[in-house]
């Protein structure tokens, strides 16, 4: 079977898709930034620029998991994901041509999101799992194809590792949220495709390479693991009215993560429902006591539950 990354574009000179990436990403920053007033960033402000959130994926956005991969959260965090996108996407394109890497990049960028959701609970932003692709696929290339065998691979290398580490550092110390999984899956997804035109590897690194297309596609739809797949499940049967399977899911999304903000809201919601109607039972009955404890009851839960307050305001 034909790699679609053996042949080379000799045709090809200027780096049009690292290029159109590059203005893409810039784009992207500039508008949400606009919108913000180029201030403090309102997350639903991601949500409408293609990052929507790790739940709205499982409820049907799947587009979101490749273009979450141009939306940034922070000039630095773009500024070095797109130094590291034009030094190893444009030394890329040149060798094999634009449709080529367009495939490699849309799928990278598939791959990276889908284990980094599948594994933290959040898609995550930006380039960098689609860079670590780009150096895995490097890494190996430069040592089995002679037009990349005159890349500066050591000191790739020691920046690639050093980000990495300095991620994972303020990740598990200052409580960043860069997307390790996402580097992670991303440079083995550059090391198998870079592995993929040697023969005498391809019967070990195609069925891998099938593998990991095939978990990112099942993760999507059923990952039992997850407390945002599972609070979209919730979400689902709520919708339509099957209120105890929902609650059943939304306490496991909370056992996975006692602090998921949206199952514990529509648990309240549920609580709240099932207490206003008896709430409304006991004070069309002039059981007045009875209402009033349980209107108090409400305000309790929901402080600002307009129809608990005027009820009680009502009761003689």
């Amino acid at each position: 079977m034909e790699n679609l990354l053996e042949k080379p574009n000799k045709k090809f000179k200027l780096p049009l898709f690292t290029a159109s990436l590059i203005a893409l990403c810039i784009g992207l920053y500039a508008a949400i930034s606009f919108v913000s007033d180029f201030g403090v960033i309102d997350e639903k402000t991601y949500v409408l620029f293609g990052a929507p959130y790790a739940i709205d994926i499982y409820l049907g956005q799947y587009w979101g998991v490749v273009s979450n991969s141009f939306v940034h959260v922070l000039w630095y965090q773009l500024l070095f994901n797109l130094i590291l996108v034009f030094a190893f996407g444009s030394y890329i394109e040149r060798s094999i041509g634009f449709f080529r890497l367009f495939i490699f990049g849309l799928v990278a960028s598939t791959i990276t999101s889908c284990f980094e959701l599948a594994f933290s609970n959040d898609a995550g932003l930006g380039l960098a799992g689609v860079n670590f692709s780009l150096f895995g696929f490097l890494l190996i290339r430069n040592k089995t194809d002679e037009r990349f065998s005159n890349g500066p691979v050591v000191l790739a290398s020691m920046i690639m590792v050093s980000l990495f580490l300095l991620c994972a550092y303020l990740n598990y110390y200052h409580e960043w949220n860069f997307g390790l999984y996402s580097m992670i899956s991303g440079f083995g997804w550059g090391l198998l495709v870079g592995a993929l035109p040697i023969k005498s590897w391809r019967w070990i690194t195609a069925p891998i390479l099938g593998t990991t297309l095939a978990f990112c596609a099942m993760s999507l739809v059923y990952a039992p693991w997850s407390a945002d797949w599972t609070c979209a499940n919730a979400v689902t049967l709520h919708e339509k009215g099957e209120i105890k399977e929902a609650e059943k899911l939304y306490n496991e999304t909370l056992e996975m993560n006692p602090h998921h903000f949206i199952a514990q809201e529509n648990l309240k919601i549920i609580e709240i429902d099932r207490i206003s109607d008896k709430a409304y039972k006991a004070h069309l009955n002039a059981n007045y006591s009875e209402a009033r404890r349980l209107y108090l009851r409400i305000l309790k839960i929901d402080s600002k539950n307009r129809w608990a307050r005027e009820n009680l305001n009502h009761l003689p």
